[in-house]
């Protein structure tokens, strides 16, 4: 199965020390965990600035991006998409299209209220866990 985590999952994941399952999910061999170079510049971007700077040093950081490198399957950029209301995200909706996700799992309201793009399911933390948890039943 071929998943996207947006960025609010990975943070909330790396700092609020949410999303437990995602551990399991990182160990699975049976995900193919999706990221391009946007995906984690983003996330980099916002693990570096003001907010995070008391819990995410240059190390961990660091460590946070091999461990993406070297879980995750990369996928080139290609923007064509102009389907969000929130253009910044359009990027996540192309990644989808390039990799033929199964599903993107996030908490941005923009991308949630398109709900499948093609054959990938835009869905929240808890509703893919839900599914997930059948799929292993």
């Amino acid at each position: 199965m071929k998943v996207i985590f947006d960025t609010n999952i990975w943070i909330s994941y790396f700092i609020c020390k949410s999303f437990n399952e995602l551990t399991d999910i990182l160990l699975n061999r049976d995900f193919e965990i999706v990221i391009s170079e946007k995906l984690l510049f983003e996330l980099k971007k916002v693990l570096s600035g003001k907010k995070f700077k008391k819990s995410i040093d240059k190390d961990k950081l660091n460590e946070i991006e091999n461990i993406l490198i070297s879980r995750c399957t990369f996928y080139l950029d290609k923007e064509v998409s102009d389907l969000c209301r929130d253009p910044k995200d359009n990027f996540i909706l192309d990644l989808s299209n390039i990799s033929k996700c199964n599903y993107i799992i996030t908490g941005d309201n923009d991308l949630l209220i398109i709900k499948n793009i093609k054959k990938t399911k835009i869905i929240n933390w808890n509703d893919f866990i839900k599914e997930y948890g059948k799929k292993n039943s």
